[in-house]
């Protein structure tokens, strides 16, 4: 792990030195490392160095909208994708509502614009969790369909699918 620990600190000082060569300022307060193991204490975190202070070693990051953990787990991301997604789906339960219905059609291009773009994007990422992380999802999928159908909640899956 020392010689890790010493590759990285390597590596951001040649960032921070690049940085400033170029006029760009690193900040040490926004910056944060993570440590991906999936093994619990088999090596310890890396100390390493921004402007003389200790960057901080985090169990779960935000990077480009995917929240990273440390265990690579991505149930953290899951979770917090789910509840974006069932915020959306309140505007489509608003949209569907039974005295002014929009046609089929409508109601699917409103899901796949406000549901479906949130799960895809960066699910080549995520996409690798496993089956019972990935579980949590397909709830909100399958009554954003039943919504945007006009299918009742009982309707089976198979069957919306199809349509």
């Amino acid at each position: 792990m020392g010689f890790v620990e010493r590759k990285l600190q390597e590596a951001v000082n040649k960032i921070s030195e690049w940085g400033k060569k170029n006029g760009f300022q690193i900040s040490s307060q926004k910056t944060v490392a993570i440590h991906f193991c999936r093994r619990r204490g088999l090596h310890l975190d890396p100390k390493l160095l921004l402007h003389d202070c200790t960057i901080p070693i985090v169990r779960d990051a935000k990077y480009l909208g995917l929240i990273l953990d440390s265990k690579l787990t991505f149930k953290p991301h899951v979770n917090y994708l789910k509840r974006k997604c069932i915020q959306s789906l309140n505007i489509i339960k608003i949209l569907s509502a039974p005295y002014d219905v929009p046609e089929t059609s409508t109601l699917l291009k409103v899901y796949k614009a406000l549901i479906r773009s949130k799960q895809d994007y960066g699910c080549v990422v995520y996409g690798f969790a496993s089956k019972s992380v990935l579980k949590a999802l397909d709830t909100v999928h399958h009554q954003g369909l039943r919504l945007s159908l006009g299918a009742f909640r009982t309707s089976p899956i198979q069957s919306i699918c199809v349509q």
